[in-house]
């Protein structure tokens, strides 16, 4: 089952894990408004995973699947115009 907590409830099981963490509570509800930590709405709360958290803290993202396999070329960024700027990754 999904231990699912508001962003303020997550903050303070981080700092009850780790008292000398340097995730603020401001940094964490930064990651969830841009998308980087998966987050559900109900009513007028946000809350997140914490699986979802420890992943992401532990990798840089909430899901294995994200990231690129080395060697491998991906899109970064999309022009107007649908060209893409491409890198290629290397870990």
């Amino acid at each position: 089952m999904a231990k699912m907590r508001t962003i303020k409830e997550a903050y303070i099981e981080l700092k009850q894990a780790d008292e000398h963490t340097a995730v603020t509570q401001t940094g964490l509800r930064r990651l969830v408004n841009e998308g980087k930590i998966p987050s559900v709405k109900v009513g007028n709360k946000t809350l997140v995973d914490m699986d979802n958290v420890y992943t992401f803290l532990e990798m840089g993202t909430a899901s294995k699947a994200a990231q690129p396999e080395a060697g491998k070329i991906r899109p970064i960024r999309r022009y107007m115009d649908g060209t893409y700027m491409k890198r290629i990754v290397n870990n």
